[in-house]
Formats: C-alpha cells, sequence, structure tokens
C-alpha cells in the first residue's frame, strides 16, 4: 500500500523518505485516527489520506526536526480524521434529505386512509340515488378536477349557475 501511494512522489528519494515517515510514525497516526473513526476500514482510508495529503509536502517535511515532524503527522492525522469525519456527516444528511425528497410528504396517515375509505364507501352507497346531473358535476369538480370554468364548460351552463 504505501510503495503504491509513495509511487506518486517526483523521485526515488522522495519515496523512500516517505516510506520512512510512515514505518516511523504510522501507529502514532493510526492511534489518533482510531480515537476519532470507529470503522476499521475507514480508519484504513482516512491514514491512506493522511500519506495523499503529505506527499506534495515532501520538501516542507525534510527540513522539519523529527520531533516537529512528529507532531505534524499528528497534525494531519487529526485534521484528515476531522475531514473525514464531516464528510461522512454531510453525506448522512445529504442521504437523510434526498429520502426526505424521494417520499412524498403528503403521503397520508393510516388514519387518513381509514377516514377516506369510510367517506369513499358513503359515496358509493349513495351515487347511485343521485340525479345524472349532480353526478356529472361531482365527477366533474372531484374527480376530473375540473375549474370552475371548466365544469360550466363541459355542462354547458353559465358560470355559478
Amino acid at each position: 500500500m504505501i510503495t503504491l501511494l509513495c509511487s506518486e512522489t517526483k523521485n526515488e528519494t522522495d519515496q523512500a523518505f516517505m516510506i520512512h515517515i510512515y514505518k516511523t510514525h504510522a501507529r502514532m497516526m493510526h492511534a489518533i485516527i482510531c480515537k476519532m473513526v470507529s470503522n476499521q476500514k475507514d480508519q484504513e482510508d482516512v491514514l491512506q489520506e493522511c500519506l495523499v495529503r503529505m506527499i506534495p509536502k515532501v520538501d516542507l517535511l525534510r527540513t522539519l526536526s523529527p520531533s516537529r515532524l512528529a507532531g505534524y503527522a499528528a497534525t494531519v492525522a487529526r485534521n484528515t480524521s476531522l475531514s473525514f469525519l464531516r464528510l461522512q456527516k454531510n453525506e448522512r444528511e445529504l442521504l437523510s434529505f434526498q429520502e426526505v425528497e424521494i417520499l412524498p410528504s403528503s403521503i397520508p396517515s393510516l388514519e387518513e386512509t381509514l377516514l377516506k375509505t369510510e367517506d369513499l364507501d358513503a359515496l358509493y352507497q349513495v351515487w347511485p340515488l343521485l340525479s345524472d346531473d349532480d353526478q356529472a358535476i361531482l365527477s366533474g369538480r372531484y374527480i376530473l378536477q375540473y375549474t370552475d370554468q371548466e365544469l360550466s364548460d363541459y355542462l354547458g351552463c353559465p358560470k355559478g349557475g
């Protein structure tokens, strides 16, 4: 893994230096990451991301003393973990937001569905007793959802008449 990641460096000396950083500081970085990220696979991903973030800074890293290099590696591990957690939180929020969008907010509750079913049963019982004109008005308005103007045109009578 480390050799593949370090193959992105400019030359072999940079690659050897990054491998040295990994060998000397990976356990400490992993310990910091483990305190913040619970999933083992995610911990490994964050550690790899730390190394990817450090590769472009190899020239700076060479100038640091061993103690500062350790502090730098610890800071990168902490910040990368925080970035990962922030990204993970945003993805969860986006996913839950998408789920809310997918599910219409107008889904009736069970109680509303039962009440509507009772109302429909009552309507089915009285429907045959209604005149043809009454049936045409009710079906045009509530089933076909015509506007007042469309309903008056459909029935051939003036609006409001």
